[in-house]
């Protein structure tokens, strides 16, 4: 009988542990629900005030988009807010294109400003008129004195269609010239060069995103460093790839990995952000030594 009284009492206790455990964790999430609910309505509260007496007559949108990404830059640098408005470009991003006016520019540091570099053939620099050499003093009425090469890339950008009005001065003329052009989607290569490295049979292909359809891209290198230059091992140049889409780095490594290997796993704080992803496909080749070189502008590699 008493050990038949000490095991119920030990049941007792485990299920009062049990039921504490479940109220303190509903406690507990109600806690947090309370102090977001009321976070959210002091911060609603603050910029009804602002909007009512502030000595100045608030921009809604500008303020909210600046607490917006002040809260997410407190995160981390990954975890960014696109509005409806950039919606367009977020899908160009990852399609590995983009809204602009199709020119390399370089920042000239005596001038303290950008500089035309190359205009791409065909495209709205180039079919403006700009010339490599142009000094860019203006964009849209925005002086652009001191601003490095990408915040005026940043600037240049934009929805595809839209114009911009550019104010440059070319060496030799006197007075600035004026010009207005309308951005064009600027398709640029994942894979900008490729090649064999001198006096040997090392390969080398420079993959600068996963965005687009690199794979396609790298693809077609591969085959043909292997097929007319016989190379015998490879490097992959990631240096400054800012990384992309999931789908497409892995259809990469399938190129050298087997079959039904398992490359990537995901994880998150809900069940659909975890998965795991296998190669697919039959590889190109297994055995060749390869070399990934990155540094630290290499993302999601």
């Amino acid at each position: 009988m008493k050990k038949y009284l000490n095991k119920l009492y030990i049941a007792v206790i485990i299920v009062v542990i049990a039921v504490a455990g479940v109220f303190f964790g509903f406690k507990n999430s109600d806690d947090r629900n309370f102090q977001l609910a009321k976070n959210i309505d002091i911060f609603n509260s603050i910029v009804k005030e602002l909007d009512l007496f502030y000595v100045d007559t608030i921009e809604p949108n500008k303020v909210i988009r600046n607490a917006i990404d002040g809260m997410l830059g407190a995160l981390d640098p990954y975890t960014n807010y696109f509005p409806e408005e950039e919606q367009g470009e977020l899908e160009q991003m990852i399609k590995g294109s983009y809204g602009g006016i199709g020119s390399f520019i370089m920042y000239n540091p005596k001038r303290k400003r950008s500089v035309i570099s190359e205009p791409y053939e065909n495209m709205p620099a180039a079919v403006a008129g700009l010339k490599a050499g142009d000094i860019l003093l203006e964009i849209d009425g925005k002086d652009l004195m001191g601003k490095n090469d990408s915040e005026v890339s940043e600037m240049l950008r934009g929805q595809v269609g839209t114009s911009l009005n550019l104010r440059v001065e070319r060496p030799g003329i006197d007075k600035p010239l004026n010009f207005t052009l309308v951005r064009k989607s600027i398709q640029l290569p994942t894979v900008p060069y490729y090649g064999v490295i001198e006096d040997s049979c090392i390969g080398y292909i420079n993959l600068n995103s996963f965005s687009g359809n690199p794979s396609k891209e790298f693809k077609q290198a591969f085959t043909d460093l292997k097929k007319s230059k016989g190379i015998t091992s490879l490097v992959i140049d990631l240096r400054g790839n800012g990384g992309g889409l999931l789908s497409e780095a892995i259809e990469i490594v399938n190129f050298f990995v087997p079959r039904g290997k398992t490359i990537v796993t995901t994880q998150g704080r809900t069940k659909q952000a975890e998965g795991t992803y296998k190669t697919l496909r039959e590889p190109l080749d297994t055995e060749i030594p390869v070399t990934v070189l990155v540094n630290n502008g290499t993302a999601s590699s």
